[in-house]
């Protein structure tokens, strides 16, 4: 199986775009993978906080991973909407690092304000 990563590379060399799509039940991840095998094309599924404490953390992927392995096709998961760990890496880096000072520091709270205001790295 592919990684994320390389189906990107490859998409981008055909000029397709890769589809993103939430689900909270397993009827919306069955018309997603039937819709992404009838176009031949690789699929994102994502599950916001809400729609993991819904489903659950471990039984989305277990699905995830069952539909992927049964088609053999492209289908990656993404924690999408992960506010949570931004806020608790905030609020660590404030109470763990506020006191001290230096440029470690000031890098520290640059991340963590980055990534609180949806910066993702490449």
């Amino acid at each position: 199986m592919q990684t994320l990563r390389n189906v990107l590379e490859e998409v981008a060399h055909q000029r397709v775009a890769v589809g993103h799509f939430n689900i909270s039940e397993l009827a919306a991840l069955q018309a997603i993978v039937a819709a992404a095998r009838d176009l031949n094309v690789p699929v994102v599924v994502g599950v916001s906080e809400g729609e993991r404490d819904f489903m659950g953390v471990r039984q989305v992927a277990a699905l995830v991973k069952s539909v992927r392995d049964e088609f053999d096709h492209p289908i990656f998961l993404n924690a999408d909407h992960t506010h949570t760990l931004l806020r608790r890496l905030h609020r660590f880096l404030f109470v763990s690092m506020g006191h001290r000072t230096g440029r470690s520091t000031a890098v520290w709270f640059a991340v963590a304000e980055l990534l609180s205001a949806g910066f993702r790295p490449r």
